[in-house]
């Protein structure tokens, strides 16, 4: 860094400083981690940065990486940092600090209302929305689409009451089930895709750490391009990294389904065995509850995944008969959500069949809702290949283990 350089992120932060409330005092701590995250910025390496009690780390980032002009998502682990970057720092930084600049929070896909959710539980045919409505408690989905009817974002944050399990998964969908805004009746009013717009034309993204590494595992289609990303709550970013690089299979996933499936297939015996591959599989996972899986899975395990393969592709058939077109936008975009359900399923049954070595295989849970987990031993190759070799990044924590950087890769980075 020039001296040019650090004088102006000094200068910033002492202005900033100044307008904090009652005002502020100086921190040399904070600002020798702004001058060294400007510094990794400007020549692209990456920075582990461990930032005690009273360092004042958000703001040690937030300044340098609104002078350097880029792209940045921050993700951090915990909603209470994330609600204080996007209330508070950020709002602050915006008007005081003489840096035109825009920023958005974008969520997971289950955490905004779905449009076409509220359609369905509103069309004359109700066609049972997947059997959700019905378990729903009737005054909260009223609530819910009263609410949705004038929130300008969806999100359910934004509530003024927490609404009942039952009552939001019938109104929302996960990223397992959504078929995209193409393939949707409603995709131009979807609420995900306006966050997602809003942040594709903001220079600060606020994200949370598992959103940000399911848009690794993806390839990065999940969050809008950036070239700098601010990872706080460092400590927590490998086992964040493990699970979604891993796969969870559970018999409520083939329940779930049948549900899907029941709501526009007259086929009992296709979803007769669905539910019962559900229950199969909660069955013998539960034998091997607390066991570590070594290799190929157990015969017991297999033989049920394969079952419920076969089934899950004469869904994939039934499903392709269904003549949307004729049957309305609707039961179309059930069948999509089905499709999108069944393909992601098949795929992660596929993944489970043979455990790599490169990763480990155990059931944990409750017998009732056991759970077969799969995920990578090492983190350090996958953030290498997806993270470290495209992305400017600065990790940030109170507390930084003295072998984080070797278990993240970041010891081999040229």
């Amino acid at each position: 860094m020039t001296n040019g350089e650090g004088s102006e992120v000094a200068a910033v932060l002492a202005s900033i400083t100044t307008a904090l409330p009652g005002g502020g005092e100086a921190r040399p701590g904070q600002v020798e981690m702004a001058e060294a995250v400007a510094v990794a910025i400007r020549t692209e390496r990456p920075l582990v940065v461990q930032a005690g009690t009273g360092t004042g780390k958000s703001l040690a980032y937030l300044v340098p990486v609104l002078l350097s002009g880029k792209k940045v998502v921050i993700a951090t682990a915990t909603k209470a940092l994330q609600d204080q970057l996007a209330g508070k720092d950020l709002p602050f930084l915006a008007a005081h600090s003489g840096i035109d600049f825009a920023f958005a929070v974008l969520k997971g896909r289950s955490n905004y209302v779905c449009m076409q959710r509220l359609s369905e539980i509103d069309g004359e045919s109700q066609l049972s929305l997947d059997g959700l409505a019905q378990r729903a408690p009737a005054e909260e989905v009223k609530r819910l689409r009263t609410w949705a009817a004038t929130s300008p974002t969806g999100d359910r944050a934004e509530l003024d009451f927490e609404p009942s399990h039952q009552a939001w998964t019938a109104v929302s969908v996960s990223s397992k089930e959504c078929p995209g805004v193409t393939k949707c009746p409603r995709g131009e009013v979807c609420f995900t895709e306006r966050a997602r717009q809003a942040a594709a034309a903001s220079d600060v993204i606020v994200v949370n750490t598992h959103l940000y590494g399911l848009d690794l595992e993806a390839g990065g289609v999940i969050l809008p391009e950036h070239e700098v990303v601010v990872i706080d709550e460092a400590h927590q970013l490998e086992d964040t990294i493990s699970s979604t690089f891993g796969i969870e299979l559970a018999g409520s996933r083939l329940v779930h389904l049948a549900r899907v499936v029941g709501a526009i297939i007259e086929d009992d015996g296709l979803i007769e065995g669905l539910e019962t591959s559900g229950a199969n599989l909660t069955k013998v996972l539960a034998e091997h509850n607390g066991r570590r899986l070594r290799g190929a899975l157990e015969t017991d395990i297999a033989d049920v995944l394969a079952l419920a393969r076969h089934r899950l592709e004469l869904v994939t058939a039934a499903l392709g008969k269904i003549d949307a077109e004729r049957l309305g936008p609707d039961v179309g975009a059930r069948k999509q959500r089905a499709l999108k359900a069944t393909a992601t399923l098949i795929d992660e049954i596929d993944g489970a069949v043979e455990v790599p070595k490169t990763s480990v295989a155990w059931v944990e849970g409750p017998d009732h809702a056991a759970t077969l987990k799969i995920a990578p031993i090492d983190v350090a190759g996958p953030l290498r290949e997806t993270l470290w070799a495209r992305k400017t990044a600065v990790l940030t924590s109170a507390t930084i283990p003295p072998s984080l950087a070797l278990r993240l890769g970041l010891d081999a980075l040229p």
